[in-house]
């Protein structure tokens, strides 16, 4: 049975969809501080009750703030304990860049 929960923002949508043990968020539009607070929260709420397994779909982003590549960074160390652990799922464009800045890499040549 799958819980789904969805919020819209402002500044973008966040919705989440939890099966089970696995959490996914999928943003799209701006991930920037609003957006991310949102992320960030359904994360931490998603591991306190018993989520093993975070994906975290930036496909639909299409602009990213510093503060936006700061909350993925603080994701990752939030879900660093869970068993299946925090997956994202980028194509290229502005959600690759935004993944590749906040995991400190640059994209290939």
């Amino acid at each position: 049975m799958a819980l789904v929960q969805s919020s819209s923002l402002s500044d973008g949508n966040v919705e989440t969809t939890r099966v089970e043990d696995e959490l996914t968020i999928e943003l799209s539009g701006s991930l920037d501080a609003t957006s991310g607070d949102a992320v960030r929260c359904a994360v931490a709420e998603g591991i306190a009750d018993g989520v093993q397994r975070v994906a975290i779909d930036l496909r639909g982003v299409s602009e990213v703030t510093d503060e936006g590549v700061q909350v993925l960074a603080t994701c990752r160390q939030v879900a660093a304990d869970i068993t299946g652990g925090l997956h994202y799922r980028s194509a290229s464009g502005p959600g690759r860049e935004v993944l590749l800045a906040a995991l400190g890499e640059s994209a290939p040549n």
